[in-house]
């Protein structure tokens, strides 16, 4: 939405910052890295229709539209971002992370809404999430074919 901030912290940002602030277990992926580390490709939606239910070819069919799209990084899949986050959070073992301090932007015009990601803790800084790294692709796609098979 912005060069600082991505839609939902834009949208309110002052909501962000309590719920980093507030004490919860934050898992924050901060960078597209991990979902481009579980691109789908169409062998993958094709596993999907072979389990035969109807949802998994519903699912196979909304991924076939992001296939389709011109924005993917690699021509022949497509990253599923929310999927991959809700699979984060059924099996935390899915996705590598990292502690990290964030704070979200309120008050300067220029950077309003910016997600500030602090990974060097060194000063004494208490982390306040975790941030995601690096994603089990396999592991993924295992989870998803068991989910709507």
């Amino acid at each position: 939405m912005t060069p600082f901030a991505e839609f939902n912290f834009w949208a309110d940002p002052e909501a962000a910052s309590i719920v980093f602030n507030a004490g919860f277990r934050i898992f924050f992926s901060c960078r597209w890295t991990p979902t481009l580390q579980a691109l789908v490709s169409e062998e993958d939606c094709a596993a999907l229709d072979g389990a035969g239910t109807d949802a998994s070819a519903a699912v196979a069919a909304i991924i076939r539209q992001g296939l389709s799209l011109p924005v993917n990084p690699t021509p022949g899949s497509t990253a599923i971002h929310d999927a991959l986050a809700v699979a984060a959070v059924i099996d935390e073992g899915l996705v590598s992370t990292r502690p990290a301090f964030v704070s979200i932007e309120t008050d300067d015009p220029l950077r309003s809404d910016a997600s500030i990601v602090r990974t060097d803790l060194s000063d004494g800084v208490s982390p306040n999430c975790r941030i995601a790294v690096q994603t089990d692709r396999d592991g993924f796609l295992r989870l998803l074919n068991k989910t709507f098979s």
